[in-house]
């Protein structure tokens, strides 16, 4: 419970410091269907949320962020598949203002010794 309230005040938080408002769409991008269940549980009690949607890949989250207004993008990176990366990359050439924004905001606010989740697993959270 604690660790869903302190996920979702960082993401609050991310998008008020890139400039947006209260976050009232969220993209998720992993190829992981498994951790969708968990992670739209911990976002459904923003109080500004109006849209969740889940994509398995870089070419279908670049699809979403042209034809949909999205105020966070999170992507899962994981070790056993560069999906992530990839997703990153392709957001990166198409969209650099918008990658630039979230990972200079995520460079700011490291926790000490420098990741931003155990390992290197775990959603990146890119406010747009």
């Amino acid at each position: 419970m604690a660790t869903a309230t302190v996920g979702r005040s960082l993401i609050s938080q991310t998008a008020l410091l890139a400039g947006g408002g209260p976050v009232t769409s969220v993209l998720i991008c992993d190829d992981r269907p498994g951790v969708i269940p968990g992670l739209t549980e911990m976002l459904r009690p923003l109080p500004a949320l109006t849209a969740l949607d889940w994509v398995p890949d870089g070419f279908a989250l670049l699809d979403a962020v042209t034809t949909n207004v999205v105020d966070v993008v999170l992507i899962g990176i994981h070790h056993g598949s560069g999906t992530g990366v990839e997703a990153v990359t392709l957001l990166l050439s198409m969209h650099p203002s918008m990658v630039d924004r979230g990972l200079r905001r995520c460079r700011r606010h490291r926790p000490p010794g420098g990741r931003l989740h155990p390992r290197g697993t775990g959603p990146a959270a890119l406010a747009r």
